[in-house]
């Protein structure tokens, strides 16, 4: 049986309750909803100017992710939902105030993008977190979702994410994805990320080294008080990526 909770709630319930279980599944879209101007803006504020300007952008609707904006250069920049998060029953898979802005290059779109997109799919369809990681890793095995082949990085510079109930706003960085790469490989550094350091998919297909940067790109708009889509952004819809039910 899929069990539904609520997702404000666990963020701010006590420590021992705040994991979730893998038979949870995602409550109300809605929740993740935010204005599309906003959300447009913090997708570019994740890459430097002159990559982000000419970049392809997505913005998350009731039925799916739609590309808003056309770009010349194969970069893809958008703001990722709390499920881009490492499959599993943690405290943080569904929270819906969390954004992670990011803009990636083109085989970076191609690949680790596919596999955000299709948790995407499945989470809104009702799959369940284990659910989830069952799917993943079997398109993984059959090569349905690809690994990246050559130079595969992406840019997270926004002063607008929210990575996690503690890691917070954490670093401006780049992140490079080196299938299976483990710690050892790297060097093992220390904790903390202060030069570099390999994020939580380590040893996985998607493993990414984390350069962090010196300082963070500012969101060039506010955003509105009110959540969900806005009704006169005026974006229309070049490609959609939607939900399946």
């Amino acid at each position: 049986m899929k069990v539904t909770i609520g997702l404000m709630f666990l963020a701010f319930v006590s420590a021992p309750a705040l994991a979730q279980d893998w038979e949870v599944t995602m409550t109300s879209i809605d929740e993740y909803l935010i204005d599309e101007s906003f959300e447009v803006a913090l997708a570019r504020s994740a890459a430097p100017a002159h990559i982000s300007e000419k970049a392809d952008v997505f913005v998350l609707r009731r039925d799916g992710y739609h590309q808003v904006a056309a770009g010349t250069n194969g970069f893809t920049c958008l703001v990722e939902r709390s499920w881009s998060s490492p499959v599993g029953p943690h405290r943080d898979f569904f929270n819906p105030k969390l954004r992670a802005p990011i803009c990636y290059n083109e085989e970076a779109a191609r690949t680790i993008l596919g596999d955000y997109l299709r948790r995407t799919e499945l989470a809104m369809g009702g799959s369940t977190i284990g659910e989830i990681r069952e799917t993943i890793e079997r398109e993984i095995g059959t090569g349905k979702l690809p690994q990246p082949r050559g130079v595969a990085m992406s840019y997270m510079l926004s002063d607008g994410q929210l990575l996690g109930t503690e890691t917070g706003r954490f670093k401006p960085h780049l992140m490079f994805y080196i299938p299976y790469a483990t710690s050892a490989e790297v060097g093992s550094p220390p904790p903390g990320c202060e030069h570099v350091c390999l994020f939580e998919h380590a040893g996985g297909p998607f493993a990414a080294l984390i350069v962090p940067m010196p300082s963070f790109n500012e969101v060039s708009s506010p955003e509105p008080e009110t959540r969900g889509e806005s009704s006169d952004a005026g974006y229309a819809v070049i490609s959609s990526v939607k939900a399946t039910k």
